[in-house]
Formats: structure tokens, C-alpha cells, sequence
């Protein structure tokens, strides 16, 4: 167990939001799921309205 699993089990506040991704839906955005290589995350993004632009233009609904 590392520093982060133990400051993250002592305070639950103190989680990354990758840690809390991994601990509620077995998401690992560190590992790449295809290849198992690391991943490395160039953007967040968090607007809605972009948001719904892109999903707009990939077709995909948006609730």
C-alpha cells in the first residue's frame, strides 16, 4: 500500500479524482486499456457547452 492508498483510506477528501474514477468504476485512466502502456492526460475538460459541441459532433445524444 502506498502513501496516496493510506492518505486516501485515512481521509477520503484527500483523493485524486483518478483515485476516486479507479476506487468507484475499476477506471484506471493511468493505463492505457488496449495496450496496457501509461497514459498520459493532455486536457480536462469540463465546459458544458463544449461539452455538447463535441458530443454533437460525434452523433452521440446528449441527456
Amino acid at each position: 500500500m502506498n502513501y496516496a492508498s493510506i492518505l486516501a483510506y485515512v481521509n477520503p477528501t484527500a483523493m485524486t479524482w483518478a483515485q476516486r474514477l479507479k476506487r468507484a468504476f475499476n477506471i484506471d485512466i493511468h493505463t492505457c486499456a488496449i495496450c496496457g502502456g501509461a497514459v498520459k492526460i493532455i486536457a480536462c475538460i469540463d465546459d458544458p457547452v463544449t461539452i455538447n459541441k463535441m458530443l454533437s459532433h460525434l452523433n452521440q445524444i446528449v441527456l
